[in-house]
This record gives structure tokens, sequence and C-alpha cells, in this order.
């Protein structure tokens, strides 16, 4: 897969969040895994596959069909999303527990995403899903 430069710097620029039971978490890619973050955790959205930029009624259909996907394979998932440091843009996600790289990845590219985020190991990662 093609990994243009500009969408790299967009994945490392943004800010994720996890809302736990004890309140929202936010980190970034390269730092360290919060406390509380439950691990492994893989970030994934179905929102703008890609490159693409459907609308957002083909987004949020996607995203429906992402949470069933994860609640078929019985993976426990809470609400979550990445977002630009101004929240102007932001992609409604599934922190998804449980669940291994591999399958994470798996996962990802289903749904037609460039990448996703993994916290393993107490580090926040990008892995493309090629």
């Amino acid at each position: 897969m093609f990994r243009p430069a500009s969408l790299e710097q967009l994945y490392r620029d943004a800010i994720y969040e996890v809302d736990l039971p004890a309140g929202t978490v936010v980190f970034r890619i390269g730092e360290a895994a919060p406390a509380g973050l439950p691990i492994p955790l893989a970030l994934v959205t179905a929102w703008n596959p890609g490159t693409t930029r459907p609308g957002e009624a083909e987004n949020r259909a996607a995203n429906l069909r992402l949470e069933a996907e994860i609640t078929r394979r019985g993976w426990p998932c809470l609400p979550a999303r990445g977002r630009d440091a101004t929240a102007v843009h932001i992609e409604p996600s599934f922190a998804t527990t449980g669940i291994s790289r591999e399958e994470a990845l798996a996962l990802g590219h289903m749904f037609g995403q460039a990448a996703i985020v993994f916290v393993d190991d107490d580090h926040v990662r990008l892995l493309w899903c090629e």
C-alpha cells in the first residue's frame, strides 16, 4: 500500500481518546501507554478508509459494520476516537481489547484502513495495514 508522508504525519499528529469507565484517557503515537489503559488494545475505525473521504452517512454506516464485526468476534470494545489538535476533525473509533496485533491489522485491512493504533508492551504504536 502506498503510504503518503502526509498521511503518516496526520496519524502521528492526531490525538487519540478512549472512554474508560473511570474517564477518558488521551494519548499519542510514540508515547508510553497511559496508566489504566487495558493492553493489548487496538484503536480501529472504519471512518475515511485509506486516502478516500466518503460522506458522513457512508462513514457512519461503515463504522456500524465495524462495530457489528467486533461484536460478532466477541472482542470487548470501548468508545474511542482520533482527532486533530483543534477537534475540528474527529473520527469515531473503537478501542478493542483482547485482540492480537495480527487480528487488529486484519480488522483494519478489512475496513480499508491504511493504519491502526496499537498499544502493547506499554507503548502506543502506528501499524500499517499492508
